[in-house]
C-alpha cells in the first residue's frame, strides 16, 4: 500500500515538474510581449522596411497565408514584425517561438495554437533543415483542393502527444497565418523551393547609409541613463570607425555600445568605453580589401580587379565574388540601375 502511495506521489511530482515547465515557457513568451513595448522599432522610418511591413499587413489582413523573412541579425526584423501583430491583433491572438528541439515540438505547438491568427517562428535552430519540419510548414502554408483549408500532418508510428501526454490527432486543419524570421535560407533545398513556390520571400537588407540613418532614429528615443550628447557621441564614434567592410554593425551593436557608455558614466572611467566599442565594431579585411579595389580608379576591368585580389590574398576566383557579393548591399552603386557602369566609389 505504501509502495503505491509512493509511486502516486512521484507521478504526481513529475507532472507538477512539467506543469512548471510549461508555464516557464509561455511566461518567456509573455516576457517577449512586454519587451516589445520597451525596444520598440516599428516607428524607424527606412525604405529598407517597405516590403516587410507590406507583407506583415498581407498577412495580418488574411490576404496571404504567411511569408519568410530573410536577413542578417540585429536589423530589426523580429520587433517590428511583432510589434505591429500584437498592435493591431493583441497578444492573445499571436504567437510567438524562437526555439524548437523535435518536429514532433513544432507539431504540438502549431497544434496548440492553430486557431490563433498569426504564428511567428524565429531563427529556430534547424527549422529549415528539417524534411519533417518542413514538410508541415508546405502544408500549413497552402490550401487543399477545396481553395481554403490548410492541413498540417504528421505521419509517425505512433500518435504525437501535447505536454500533458495526452494523444494527438495525426493531421489537423489550421486557421493560423505563419511568419517565419530567418538569418539565413538555403533556397538550393528541394523542401524550402516548395515553401517559396506558396509564399512571398522578403529579404531585408540594410546598406552602411541607411543603417546609420535608422540608429540616428533609434538614438532620439531615451536609453536608460544616457543624455542625448551621450548618445550621438557614441553614434558619431560608431560612424568613425566603420565602413562598407565591418561585419558586425547593426541595431544590437548601438545598443550594446550605449551599455559601455553607462558602464563608463557610472564608475568615471571616461573615455574607457571606446576601446571595449571597438572590438564590437569587427572589419573584415578580406572585404576591406575587396571595397578598396572596387574603388580604385586603375583597376577599370572586372578582370584586372579580380587578378589584383588573387595577387594580394592568394586567394581563389571564387572567393573575390563571393566577397563582392557581400559588398552587394553596401555598395548599391555597383548593382543598382548603374550596374555596369564605372564610377568611382570612394574607400572609407
Amino acid at each position: 500500500m505504501k509502495k503505491e502511495q509512493d509511486v502516486k506521489e512521484v507521478a504526481k511530482t513529475n507532472a507538477e515538474i512539467k506543469n512548471e515547465k510549461i508555464k516557464t515557457i509561455k511566461g518567456k513568451e509573455s516576457d517577449v510581449f512586454k519587451a516589445l513595448r520597451v525596444d520598440n522599432y516599428q516607428g524607424l522610418v527606412s525604405n529598407c522596411y517597405s516590403e516587410l511591413d507590406v507583407n506583415t499587413d498581407m498577412v495580418i489582413q488574411n490576404i496571404s497565408y504567411g511569408f519568410i523573412a530573410e536577413g542578417k541579425g540585429g536589423t530589426g526584423k523580429t520587433f517590428r514584425i511583432l510589434n505591429k501583430c500584437i498592435s493591431e491583433l493583441g497578444e492573445d491572438q499571436v504567437a510567438y517561438a524562437d526555439s524548437f528541439t523535435t518536429p514532433t515540438a513544432l507539431y504540438v505547438w502549431l497544434y496548440e495554437n492553430r486557431d490563433k491568427r498569426i504564428l511567428i517562428l524565429d531563427d529556430c535552430a534547424g527549422l529549415m533543415d528539417n524534411g519533417k519540419i518542413l514538410s508541415m510548414l508546405k502544408g500549413a502554408l497552402w490550401h487543399v483542393n477545396d481553395g481554403r483549408t490548410r492541413i498540417v500532418n504528421y505521419l509517425t508510428t505512433k500518435p504525437p502527444k501535447d505536454e500533458y501526454d495526452e494523444p494527438l490527432p495525426r493531421s489537423f486543419e489550421v486557421d493560423a497565418r505563419i511568419i517565419i524570421i530567418t538569418n539565413y535560407l538555403n533556397d538550393d533545398n528541394p523542401h524550402v523551393k516548395a515553401i517559396l513556390s506558396r509564399v512571398n520571400k522578403v529579404v531585408v537588407e540594410v546598406p552602411r547609409k541607411e543603417l546609420l540613418v535608422i540608429l540616428r532614429q533609434i538614438i532620439q528615443k531615451d536609453y536608460h541613463s544616457l543624455s542625448q550628447s551621450d548618445k550621438e557621441e557614441i553614434l558619431n564614434y560608431l560612424e568613425s570607425k566603420t565602413s562598407n567592410a565591418s561585419e558586425d554593425l547593426n541595431i544590437r551593436t548601438l545598443l550594446r555600445m550605449l551599455d559601455y557608455k553607462i558602464w563608463a558614466n557610472q564608475n568615471s572611467k571616461g573615455d574607457a568605453w571606446q576601446p571595449l566599442c571597438l572590438k564590437l565594431l569587427q572589419r573584415d579585411d578580406r572585404l576591406a580589401l575587396v571595397e578598396k579595389i572596387l574603388a580604385d580608379p586603375t583597376l577599370t576591368i572586372e578582370t584586372d580587379r579580380e587578378n589584383k585580389f588573387i595577387e594580394l590574398t592568394g586567394d581563389s576566383r571564387a572567393t573575390y565574388y563571393r566577397l563582392k557579393k557581400k559588398l552587394r548591399t553596401a555598395i548599391p552603386v555597383l548593382y543598382g540601375p548603374d550596374a555596369g557602369k564605372e564610377k568611382k566609389i570612394e574607400a572609407r
